[in-house]
């Protein structure tokens, strides 16, 4: 089981360093170094992790930025977004119980309005590292995370500005999610938010092609699809224990595209869960779910919400939600790195693979 776990967390950063490598061999995407500096504090979204709020918490981090030029399909609907890598390294204000965290993440960017220096949105995943983490003997105050390897999640608001040619500065607001998805007990999960300000370096000018260049999809355009899916993952579910069970989700969804960028998805999610048959006795779930998704032609990026017809985990989670990552090898087969949660506690990661019909 545990060579399942690093299994599913190796495919996960192979993903993102693939995802990254991919865009990289545009020659003529604008390309970028940011050195940036953050301050913050840890947000407590729980009453039980409230203890963990203490000094301020600070980032160290360096990214290399990429701005697509209009060459592949996806470029101009979503107004040349940014793509990349950031490495951060952080002091999250509480040194003696949740020690420093560091995270290699991709992350992609979309820009608000056309320009060539946009208000963009950008959202990463990838690894999340936490020094400290729960111990019953030498940690026991630490209950939020109860393994040092976990997934982080970003999400920001971020501006930058023009000085002369060889680059400007950044500035933005930005929150930092640490959670293993209950691949070890505790997961309640770690929230900073912070205000952001560094230096952009650039590394080559970006020459974006004319708006009227015609650019064909590498994905056959289908409005309408069946996709049949099957994933396979493990949770934890004991702190004492650090017991590891299998997961396997089967899904059926009816996806209909509505534009170029926009998609919806509605259809059933089968569990076999094993740490539900430990901790509540029941070991089968069905669940109806409805998913929109964003189209940047062979990957797709989607969040959901969905409800238990058969076998809710307790009286309070009726519903769970999901957000995936979809890479699509030709006009059929798939594959699919998938997030449940419940509220704002994430349940379980799986990774799969996809037909569709």
């Amino acid at each position: 089981m545990r060579n399942l776990t690093d299994s599913i967390k190796t495919n996960l950063f192979l993903l993102s360093l693939l995802f990254c490598a991919g865009i990289t061999a545009q020659s003529q995407f604008g390309k970028y170094l940011d050195i940036n500096g953050a301050f913050g504090s840890f947000v407590p979204h729980k009453q039980a992790v409230k203890h963990l709020q203490s000094g301020p918490s600070v980032i160290g981090e360096v990214a290399y930025t990429l701005r697509t030029d209009g060459s592949d399909f996806h470029h101009q609907p979503y107004r040349l977004p940014y793509f990349g890598l950031m490495l951060g390294v952080a002091d999250g204000g509480n040194r003696n119980i949740t020690g420093l965290q560091a995270y290699l993440t991709t992350f992609g960017a979309i820009p608000l309005y056309r320009s060539d220096h946009p208000l963009v949105i950008k959202m990463g995943m990838g690894l999340g590292f936490v020094q400290g983490i729960y111990n019953k003997f030498t940690n026991p105050k630490q209950n939020a995370i109860g393994s040092h390897f976990n997934v982080n999640i970003q999400l920001r608001l971020e501006k930058n500005f023009t000085i002369g040619k060889g680059g400007g500065f950044n500035t933005g607001l930005g929150i930092s999610h640490f959670s293993n998805a209950s691949f070890s007990s505790p997961n309640l999960g770690m929230n900073y938010i912070h205000l952001f300000i560094g230096k952009r370096f650039t590394l080559q000018k970006h020459l974006p092609q004319p708006d009227s260049v015609s650019v064909i999809s590498i994905l056959p355009y289908t409005p309408r699809k069946i996709e049949l899916e099957l994933h396979a993952g493990v949770k934890g579910t004991s702190k004492a224990f650090a017991d590891k069970h299998p997961i396997i989700n089967g899904s059926a969804h009816y996806t209909k595209q509505f534009s170029i960028k926009h998609a919806w998805s509605n259809g059933l999610d089968f569990y076999y869960n094993k740490a539900l048959d430990i901790k509540e006795g029941k070991l089968f779930q069905i669940g109806i779910s409805s998913v929109y998704i964003l189209n940047f032609d062979e990957i797709k990026l989607g969040a959901g919400l969905g409800y238990y017809l058969l076998n809710r985990p307790s009286i309070s989670k009726g519903f769970y939600s999901n957000v995936f990552f979809q890479y699509f090898f030709n006009g059929h087969w798939f594959t699919k790195i998938k997030m449940r949660t419940h509220r704002t506690v994430a349940d379980f990661f799986t990774l799969g693979i996809g037909y569709t019909l």
